[in-house]
């Protein structure tokens, strides 16, 4: 409820959308602090807000209006707030780059989904938002990545609808987690032929640069659509980027993309490292051993179920059903240690 910037609009219960917009939101998870200049008293601070009940944020069960959806909406998402170490003392300054970002923000995609008819919907809608901003990484060239987890529960029926087989597998249902969005904002009403597959719009690793108020967020379709609970960032062999994650529900699976080339390299000729990979689903042996399994329409296995590659990273879990993959017990944040090791909780 802090206003992201000093003379802000004050927190006061509830808030209206307007109000919630310029505020820090609920439910706080992943964050990474920016430096400025090098500095560990001055700096960006982005900072998911993963969830927040009608009850913590409209005080009642249920939404009355779209006023009340959108301050529900306005709650999640992510600050990027600047912080300052002033006589002893942490303090929100005034800031060019803070910012709110939140389910109504406009957003871009990028990498082998993007442009393609999965993320497009009949009314022909602007891409926006993001939501159940879970954990969270941080690239080798300043940008903060928030991921999007339990995705499924912000959408609903108002009407007749019966889930399709990627819609099932991501656990979507007629009255999700009971935000009833749908009510009033059609983008969740699944039974809404007019925003038919709005939902594949989430459950993707979202870029923010914290330094840049004025950039778009940016989805990167290349590391794949599940309940991403964070990311891992490493620099591997060659300088390419290697990214750990987990998929946060049980039975659910532990994933690696590899950059095609070194990241410097790449974003000398204008290329994002996290666009031009590959991305990997883990299977691991009785005995010990594993193997990192290739998520491509290359693999004949995927090939006679899917249709390109695209649907083979907007259906992740299904492309990972297939490989045979090893299901593990909700498997959450990864880090790599100082000499390669990596580690999943």
């Amino acid at each position: 409820g802090s206003p992201i910037q000093p003379g802000g609009p004050s927190y006061s219960w509830p808030p209206s959308s307007v109000e919630q917009a310029e505020q820090i939101g609920i439910g706080h998870d992943g964050m990474w602090f920016f430096p400025k200049d090098g500095s560990n008293e001055h700096g960006m601070l982005a900072i998911n807000h993963e969830f927040g009940g009608n009850s913590h944020v409209l005080g009642k069960g249920q939404p009355t209006s779209l006023e009340d959806v959108r301050v529900s909406q306005h709650a999640h998402g992510v600050s990027v707030v600047e912080l300052k170490k002033i006589n002893g003392k942490w303090q929100v300054v005034s800031s060019n780059a803070a910012r709110r970002i939140h389910v109504n923000t406009p957003v871009t995609f990028s990498g082998p989904v993007a442009g393609h008819p999965l993320l497009q919907t009949p009314m022909g809608n602007t891409p926006k938002g993001t939501v159940n901003n879970c954990a969270s990484g941080y690239t080798p060239w300043g940008t903060y990545l928030t991921c999007e987890e339990n995705f499924n529960g912000y959408f609903g029926a108002t009407g007749s609808w019966t889930a399709s087989e990627g819609q099932d597998r991501y656990g979507f249902s007629a009255n999700g987690f009971g935000y009833g969005w749908e009510d009033f904002d059609p983008r969740f009403d699944m039974s809404n032929a007019d925003y038919t597959n709005e939902e594949n719009r989430f459950g993707w690793i979202v870029e923010i640069d914290p330094m840049n108020a004025n950039q778009v967020p940016v989805k990167r379709t290349a590391l794949g659509r599940f309940k991403h609970e964070g990311i891992a960032i490493t620099v591997g062999r060659g300088g390419r980027v290697v990214g750990y994650m987990g998929d946060d529900q049980r039975f659910d699976y532990i994933y690696k993309f590899v950059s095609d080339d070194n990241w410097q390299s790449m974003r000398a000729r204008g290329q994002s490292p996290l666009d031009h990979g590959k991305l990997y689903v883990a299977r691991f042996n009785d005995e010990g051993s594993g193997d990192w399994i290739e998520l491509t329409m290359d693999n004949p296995v995927l090939a006679a179920k899917l249709k390109d590659q695209a649907e083979v990273l907007t259906f992740a879990r299904i492309s990972a059903d297939l490989l045979g993959a090893t299901p593990m017990d909700r498997p959450v944040w990864t880090t790599v240690a100082p000499n390669g090791d990596v580690y999943c909780t």
